[in-house]
C-alpha cells in the first residue's frame, strides 16, 4: 500500500512538474509574442506619426506655394505699376522737357531695381519648388530699410510723403529670409503710404523688446475703424480700399505680411484710430 501511494506521489509530481515546464514554454512563447507585438505597435506608431508628419509637410508646402503666388503677381505688379506711372509721365504733353531727362533715369533706375527685386522672388520661388525650405540668415534691418526706401522713391516722392527709420541699435539684425523681409517691408511701407495724407510722415521702427525683435511702421494716416482691423486681417476674403489719392489695390498686402511672420514664428499686432494713423508691428522670436 505504501509503494503504491509512493508511486502515485512521484507520478503526481512528474506530472505536475511537466505540467509546471509547458506552462512555462507557454509563458515564455506568450511573453515573446507579447514583445514582437509590442514592437510592431510601436513601429506603426511610429509610421503613422511619420504620416501625420509627411501630410502635415505636404499641406504646408502646398500653403507656402499658394503665398508665393500671391507674392509673385502682387511682386511683379507693383514695380511695373510704378514704371508705368513713369512712362505715362514722359508721355504725358503736359511735363515739362527740362523734367524728362530726370524722368528717363529715374525709369531706367526703376527698372533696374525691379529687375533685381524680380530675380530675387523668382529665385527663392525655384528654390522651394525643388524642395528646399526658404534660407534664413541674419538681415540688417538697416539696410532691408535702405533696399525697400529706394524701391518705393516714386511712390514717396508722388505724394510728398517723408520716410523715417527709427532702427535701436543701428545695426540691429534679424532671422528671416531676405526675400521675405523685403516683402513684408515693403508690403507695410507701401500701405502705409496708401493711407497717408499728402506731406505726411511714415516711420520704421525695429528694435529689440526683452526675447523678441519687433519691426513695423506706423502712419498719420486715415486710421481704420475696429470693423476694417478685423477685415484685413481675415485670411477667408481679401478686402480692399481706396487711398487716399484714390489709390486701388487688390488687398493682399497685409495677409502677404500676416503669413510671412507666421512662416517665421511670428506674428502682428495693429493698433489704429480714425483720423489718427495706425501702427502694424511684427514680433519674432530671437531665436527664429
Amino acid at each position: 500500500m505504501i509503494f503504491v501511494g509512493g508511486l502515485l506521489l512521484a507520478y503526481l509530481f512528474y506530472t505536475s512538474n511537466k505540467n509546471r515546464k509547458k506552462l512555462q514554454r507557454l509563458a515564455n512563447l506568450l511573453k515573446g509574442k507579447n514583445n514582437t507585438l509590442q514592437s510592431q505597435y510601436e513601429l506603426l506608431h511610429e509610421q503613422l506619426e511619420q504620416l501625420e508628419t509627411s501630410q502635415a509637410q505636404i499641406m504646408d508646402d502646398a500653403r507656402l506655394r499658394d503665398r508665393l503666388v500671391a507674392l509673385i503677381s502682387h511682386d511683379l505688379r507693383a514695380p511695373l505699376t510704378q514704371v508705368k506711372m513713369v512712362a505715362d509721365l514722359l508721355q504725358d504733353p503736359l511735363t515739362p522737357e527740362a523734367e524728362k531727362a530726370g524722368l528717363v533715369k529715374a525709369l531706367a533706375e526703376r527698372s533696374e531695381q525691379s529687375l533685381g527685386e524680380i530675380n530675387k522672388v523668382l529665385e527663392s520661388v525655384r528654390k522651394i519648388m525643388r524642395g528646399n525650405r526658404p534660407e534664413i540668415e541674419a538681415v540688417s534691418c538697416y539696410e532691408a530699410f535702405e533696399g525697400t526706401h529706394k524701391l518705393l522713391a516714386l511712390d514717396m516722392e508722388s505724394k510728398g510723403i517723408n520716410c523715417i527709420p527709427e532702427i535701436e541699435p543701428a545695426d540691429l539684425t534679424v532671422r528671416l529670409n531676405p526675400v521675405y523681409l523685403q516683402s513684408i517691408m515693403r508690403n507695410l511701407i507701401s500701405n502705409a503710404i496708401k493711407f497717408s495724407s499728402p506731406g505726411d510722415s511714415v516711420t520704421f521702427f525695429a528694435y529689440r523688446d526683452e526675447d523678441e525683435i519687433v519691426l513695423g511702421v506706423r502712419n498719420q494716416g486715415v486710421g481704420m475703424t475696429e470693423e476694417v482691423r478685423k477685415k484685413i486681417f481675415d485670411e477667408d476674403r481679401s478686402y480692399s480700399s481706396v487711398g487716399t489719392l484714390k489709390e486701388q489695390g487688390v488687398g493682399v498686402r497685409l495677409l502677404l505680411v500676416k503669413e510671412f511672420a507666421r512662416m517665421n514664428q511670428g506674428r502682428v499686432t495693429c493698433s489704429t484710430e480714425v483720423g489718427k494713423g495706425t501702427e502694424i508691428a511684427l514680433r519674432f522670436p530671437l531665436s527664429a
